[in-house]
């Protein structure tokens, strides 16, 4: 006789997360801490410019490939200097999850240990990768803190 599976029990697995905000830091130091320890950067970013090259949105995607995922929902509407007075805004956190949540459970071909979450912001105060992350934990994940310098 064959056990039918519950597909009503879909525990999602828990994965640790790291924040980065790449102002004042070099990519070669966050290339370095992604691949070994098999993370996924996460740019969370509204639009992944920078006016430096290596931050770019093309410039990250050819350096790290298939480990590299921009998702714009996690991004912060009021991220021009003239809308921060606005407070921060996600664009739509749960379709992000979404997105997040597919990359990380149901890419046959990775075995992410974990993401990291980035945006420009030296800083974790203010900028909306903290608000990020009190979503992200308040959905399982677990924080283990900004990634750390070289």
């Amino acid at each position: 006789m064959n056990s039918v599976p519950d597909v009503t029990a879909n525990p999602t697995p828990v994965k640790d997360f790291w924040t980065f905000g790449y102002g004042g830091r070099n990519l070669p130091e966050l290339l370095e801490f992604c691949k070994t320890n098999n993370l996924l950067l996460v740019d969370a970013r509204y639009a992944p410019q920078s006016r430096i090259p290596q931050w770019q949105r093309n410039s990250l995607d050819a350096k790290f490939g298939a480990r590299y995922m921009w998702i714009n929902r996690f991004g912060n509407m009021n991220y021009r200097p003239e809308d921060r007075h606005k407070g921060i805004r996600i664009v739509d956190f749960d379709a992000g999850l979404t997105l997040l949540r597919g990359e990380l459970e149901e890419n046959p071909f990775q075995d992410w240990k974990g993401f990291v979450v980035m945006c420009q912001c030296p800083e974790l105060q203010g900028c909306h990768r903290n608000t990020l992350l009190s979503l992200l934990q308040m959905s399982g994940y677990e924080w283990k803190g900004e990634v750390p310098h070289a």
